[in-house]
């Protein structure tokens, strides 16, 4: 004869897992809906509608800066903040990559700095400068870029750390 207490742990078990199915399966049917109701398309459209002309507009450049300062003092913060900048284009020549050991995290504590710059700049309610009323601006990640034809040096921007990345020509070939 089996103890009560076993039969107790088997219901017990067989009740939580059947729990867990059930959720598991109810949660993914709703994600499943929810992902066909909005396709990427539509996602964009609200979007554009919900952003400013300015914002459009600023959506559309893509720019260099001088350094890696991103603070508050800084043009790109200006840029980023108050123009609703798209995108920063990241160049050795422009100083944007630190050399030695550290050059990883120094490229993360620059890019963060900038996303962080854009997502606190949508945090605030600014004036319309056309309809002069009171608006909350659309957050959309800042676009950052590197030209890295691979290949080693010349050809790489980021030389800082253990990165080599095969050239045009060498991906066409395998």
């Amino acid at each position: 004869m089996v103890p009560k207490r076993k039969i107790i742990q088997y219901i017990s078990s067989a009740l939580i897992l059947s729990l867990l199915f059930t959720q598991t399966v109810f949660a993914t049917g709703i994600q499943s809906r929810l992902y066909q109701e909005s396709n990427p398309l539509s996602r964009a459209r609200n979007l554009l509608q919900r952003m400013t002309p300015e914002e459009r507009i600023g959506q559309l450049f893509l720019i260099e800066t001088l350094g890696t300062e991103a603070g508050q003092d800084s043009m790109i913060y200006d840029l980023i903040v108050n123009h609703y900048l798209g995108g920063v284009l990241l160049k050795s020549q422009n100083d944007n990559f630190t050399y030695g050991p550290t050059a990883s995290v120094d490229l993360a504590t620059f890019t963060n700095s900038l996303q962080r710059n854009k997502y606190t700049g949508v945090q605030r309610e600014q004036i319309n400068p056309s309809t002069g009323e009171f608006f909350t601006p659309t957050y959309v990640p800042l676009f950052i870029g590197i030209t890295q034809d691979g290949d080693g040096y010349p050809m790489n921007e980021f030389i800082g750390a253990d990165i080599n990345l095969p050239s045009y020509m060498a991906l066409g070939a395998t």
